[in-house]
């Protein structure tokens, strides 16, 4: 029996926000598509969405593929392809591992690409960067191109970092007293905590707008009734759930992007919780604390999770912010007790329409 095809589709690194109608996407499945009755052995990898998404469109066609994945000194094989099984829902029986060892990521990059270039019989470049490092790669390869899926690389459009400019929020967002203990979500760059990484690039497959905005994020907290903790910069990577006293009029300058981790920090869409029905809910306040002030909160004695540096650069304390430990449960708040904040008027018609709940917009 001859030796299957292998077979590479190469796209350059695209935008945050990721959709099935993004031109990449259509014609990496179109490519799948094209491929799929000669049965080759797709070459990919896992780490980024270009690969990710490349990987779970073959198998969920039946797809062999062959995975090449970077791997630590100190991480086991074993433990890897169980995890990226389960991760990415493969079948174990149509998939084969190549391992690249003890390398930086981008040196790890540099050599997976080289390798899966080297290694494939027929190469699809379908969004490909001018001049970029796939680009180079390509033209030692000109023999095994087709580019009969090519479409030209577009600069990410989307515009991701926005503000709200307070002369122009709904005459309504003042009149909502500080009576509110409010979370405010943000859009998420990946998948949630959660979920396995297979049920965020299907809902991406299926959807002709990015699936984890922060108005998607806001609409799964309340399908789920819950509010799932986080330990990102949480002190000891401790997961809680974190919220503010500051009136949602206040929260407008904070609704800002931060270039070091390419997010917002905060958007306009949040779940507010009467003060009084939080406090017993055991959502408390945080204690903050100077870096350079030994044992300063050494009467008070505050669980670790409450604990905050007031900042060197960045006044945390400004924030006002409270944190509850683990998920927070809403079941156990009455709707009475609730108020939901949204960016547009339409947004927040559909969520009073959906849960009954009195929801603001801001715009």
């Amino acid at each position: 029996m001859p030796a299957k095809q292998k077979i590479a589709l190469l796209n350059s690194r695209q935008g945050l926000y990721p959709c099935r109608l993004h031109s990449w996407i259509q014609q990496s499945l179109k490519t799948l598509l094209h491929v799929q009755s000669s049965q080759p052995i797709i070459l990919s990898s896992v780490g980024m969405s270009t690969w990710d998404l490349i990987t779970i469109a073959a198998s969920k066609l039946k797809l062999q593929l062959e995975l090449h994945i970077q791997i630590k000194d100190s991480q086991i094989e074993e433990e890897m392809i169980g995890s990226i099984i389960t991760e990415f829902n493969l079948n174990r029986e149509l998939v084969s591992f190549r391992f690249i060892s003890d390398h930086s990521k981008k040196q790890f990059q540099t050599l997976r690409d080289k390798a899966i270039t080297s290694s494939a019989d027929k190469i699809f470049p379908i969004s490909i960067k001018q001049n970029g490092n796939l680009a180079k790669l390509i033209s030692q390869h000109k023999n095994k191109i087709d580019n009969t899926f090519n479409t030209t690389y577009e600069p990410r459009k989307e515009k991701v970092a926005y503000t709200l400019n307070i002369d122009n929020t709904n005459p309504d967002i003042p009149k909502i007293t500080d009576e509110y203990i409010i979370h405010w979500t943000k859009s998420s760059k990946d998948k949630y905590s959660f979920e396995r990484y297979y049920d965020y690039y299907t809902d991406i497959l299926q959807s002709d707008n990015y699936p984890r905005k922060a108005f998607n994020t806001l609409i799964n907290i309340l399908q789920m009734k819950r509010i799932v903790a986080s330990s990102t910069h949480m002190p000891q990577n401790i997961p809680t759930v974190s919220f503010t006293s500051l009136h949602s009029i206040q929260m407008i300058p904070f609704f800002k992007w931060r270039s070091r981790y390419r997010e917002m920090s905060f958007e306009p869409y949040g779940v507010g919780i009467k003060k009084e029905i939080a406090i017993k809910e055991n959502i408390r306040k945080v204690f903050y604390y100077d870096k350079d002030i030994q044992n300063n909160l050494s009467d008070k004695k505050p669980e670790v999770w409450l604990t905050q540096s007031r900042g060197l650069h960045t006044n945390w304390e400004s924030e006002k912010e409270y944190r509850h430990l683990g998920d927070f449960d809403l079941n156990n708040i009455d709707k009475e007790n609730i108020v939901l904040f949204t960016r547009y008027k339409k947004e927040a018609d559909y969520l009073l329409k959906l849960t009954g709940l009195q929801t603001i917009s801001f715009e």
